[in-house]
């Protein structure tokens, strides 16, 4: 399938839901979307990754639903950091390979400038908390 096939299927596909919720007089729809699947892979390459657990994605899902006053568009994001970082947090680089992987990729991301994203909006509209990344 091309590419303009995906994103023709997906906006009929979200056209139809949002439809039949009119239909239903369904008040409120959160739509969820990736970052990636507006800018791609590629455009992440070499850069911070972000990182939230998937409990407080879940807690967003109810707070947009529930809160008359979320409307528009919310950044669920709670913690930026590098893939080398990431692997020293989580403990697993025993083997020396993986060793190798996490240096190389962790030498691909420095010096790449950040990506500015947040969820300041989210937390100061919403009251969203998020745990930390330990």
């Amino acid at each position: 399938m091309l590419q303009e096939e995906l994103v023709e299927s997906a906006v009929k596909g979200m056209l139809n839901v949002l439809k039949a919720c009119n239909e239903a007089k369904v008040k409120r729809v959160v739509v969820v979307s990736s970052r990636n699947s507006m800018q791609g892979y590629k455009s992440l390459e070499n850069k911070l990754w972000l990182i939230v657990d998937v409990r407080d994605i879940a807690e967003t899902f109810l707070l947009a639903y529930e809160k008359p006053e979320a409307e528009g568009r919310y950044i669920c994001t709670a913690h930026a950091i590098r893939a080398r970082d990431l692997i020293d947090k989580l403990k697993i680089c025993n083997h020396l390979l993986l060793k190798l992987v996490v240096y190389l990729i962790g030498s691909l991301t420095e010096g790449v400038e950040d990506d500015k994203v947040s969820s300041d909006k989210l937390l100061r509209f919403l009251g969203w908390s998020y745990r930390p990344l330990e």
